[in-house]
């Protein structure tokens, strides 16, 4: 009578497959979780993801979201794509996640944009508000100054300061203005015909 056992497999002594690991050591195999498999494409984009889109989202910092749409949308074809790819209804739910996320962020940084305009409509609205109602019937003489004389002297700010300013606050000493909340600011004052400098 002829037996096979199914621990060895005519190989020479020694050089048995393991029960825990029939197929031995699986090197240069992407990340893999039941039949998902993540190659280093999709970490690429999971981690640009959570960078870039949800990390600001979840800090609150719109403003630091890419508002670049074409990048959006491959990323989040590319976690579509692996959504529909796996049976796993665990992965697949986070991966729903993530593209709520990656949209959630996308929507609030133009919601950020959007109070940034509209903020600047009101400050132009209050502005006319108030040179309509000022220096109207004022005249102005000299009265008795008993020998005392004082000097005053008035600055403006360049616009994009001063939108700045009113928008976001006073910058914190040796801190400086956001480069990036110049840059939105930026745009929103050309849409509105108005000189940043002047």
């Amino acid at each position: 009578m002829y037996s096979k056992s199914i621990f060895n497999t005519g190989q020479q002594q020694g050089n048995h497959k393991s029960i825990i690991n029939p197929l031995g050591q699986l090197n240069n195999i992407p990340f893999m979780t039941n039949e998902t498999i993540f190659t280093s494409e999709n970490l690429a984009a999971l981690n640009k993801i959570h960078q870039f889109y949800t990390k600001p989202l979840g800090n609150q910092n719109y403003s630091d979201i890419p508002d670049n749409y074409l990048e959006y949308s491959e990323l989040y074809s590319t976690i579509s794509n692996l959504q529909l790819q796996t049976s796993n209804k665990n992965i697949k739910l986070l991966l729903k996640i993530t593209c709520e996320g990656l949209t959630g962020a996308i929507h609030s940084f133009g919601l950020d944009k959007s109070m940034i305009d509209l903020n600047i409509q009101n400050i132009l609205l209050n502005n006319k508000l108030q040179s309509v109602l000022t220096n109207k019937n004022d005249q102005f003489a000299l009265d008795n100054t008993n020998k005392k004389y004082t000097l005053q002297k008035t600055f403006t700010l360049a616009p994009i300061y001063s939108y700045y300013i009113t928008i976001f606050g006073l910058p914190e000493k040796g801190e400086g203005f956001d480069p990036i909340r110049i840059q939105s600011l930026l745009s929103i004052l050309q849409k509105h015909n108005i000189h940043p400098y002047f």
